[in-house]
């Protein structure tokens, strides 16, 4: 991959500028190009189509797209709209039934590289799976998944010191948990590091890409 363009939401610039930064850096590092770099604001009720035609003029070999779920899904059936054909890949913060749903036949091909697989048959997310199934009817999404761990994590830390105030250094004093898809390391910084899937939509769901 060589040039590539990069479309991201300003609306949650935390989140979405930090990604757009470290995709440029890596892909720049291999070698690569950003072609097309775009940002918009989802809550001002941006044109897509326009940005999707703006996108498609720098001749991309793949987009990456930052947003949240209806936004990044929008902005690939414009993209479909426009004749546009290289792949696209969205940020896990959109790789959610909502995605799918307001995406439709658009989304199918589409990427995304996560730490969560809905399929996983590790024993602990199975139980999870099951149960969360039984109460609300529906499978649990990356969101709440990482929902039930984090209460987990401190469930565990409280246990090993329950004053609150020093529950973040509890958390990292622990440093590795047994997460619901596989080990979770807390680094010093409080970060996360996990396995993650590269998953595709096929037939309007998300599977383990080939």
């Amino acid at each position: 991959l060589k040039k590539a363009a990069l479309i991201y939401d300003v609306s949650n610039r935390a989140y979405t500028g930090s990604l757009a930064h470290t995709f440029k850096k890596k892909l720049h590092e291999r070698g690569g190009t950003i072609s097309v770099e775009e940002a918009f604001n989802a809550k001002e009720n941006p044109d897509l189509l326009e940005l999707a035609r703006r996108v498609a003029r720098g001749r991309p070999q793949a987009l990456f797209v930052i947003a949240g779920a209806v936004d990044s899904a929008m902005f690939c059936q414009q993209v479909r709209k426009v004749g546009l054909s290289a792949p696209l890949y969205i940020a896990e913060w959109s790789g959610t039934n909502e995605f799918l749903k307001a995406g439709g036949r658009a989304v199918e091909g589409v990427y995304v590289v996560q730490h969560f697989y809905g399929n996983s048959v590790h024993p602990p997310f199975v139980s999870f799976k099951q149960a969360y199934v039984k109460r609300f009817g529906e499978s649990p999404s990356f969101a709440a998944t990482y929902s039930y761990e984090a209460v987990m994590m401190i469930v565990e830390a409280l246990r090993k010191n329950p004053d609150p105030i020093h529950i973040k250094d509890t958390i990292i004093a622990i440093g590795k948990f047994d997460g619901l898809l596989g080990p979770v390391t807390i680094d010093r910084y409080g970060d996360p590091e996990r396995i993650y899937f590269v998953m595709q939509v096929r037939d309007n769901q998300f599977k383990l890409s080939e």
